[in-house]
């Protein structure tokens, strides 16, 4: 099983992303989705499922994918063995 480690700035930004309409409850929930997604069946399976729009980076992000999980909300993460770590929301 997979674990989703949440940056602690990272949060700070989505939770202050939430307070300022950037992001609604609903994105927040699919967020959620995503994370349960991943944590079931990791992260090359979001690859697989166009829903998610999810890709590899380059340039200053190589290294890192992206994840879509709303019109407003995209992912960028980094898998470190089996642990995806969150830099961006």
């Amino acid at each position: 099983m997979w674990k989703v480690n949440i940056k602690p700035q990272t949060e700070l930004e989505l939770k202050r992303s939430l307070k300022n309409g950037e992001f609604s409850s609903d994105d927040i929930k699919l967020l959620l989705i995503w994370i349960k997604f991943i944590e079931v069946f990791g992260p090359y399976e979001l690859e697989k499922d166009f829903k998610w729009d999810d890709h590899s980076l380059w340039g200053k992000w190589s290294g890192y994918r992206s994840s879509c999980f709303s019109g407003a909300g995209r992912i960028i993460y980094k898998i470190l063995d089996d642990e995806i770590i969150v830099m961006v929301v």
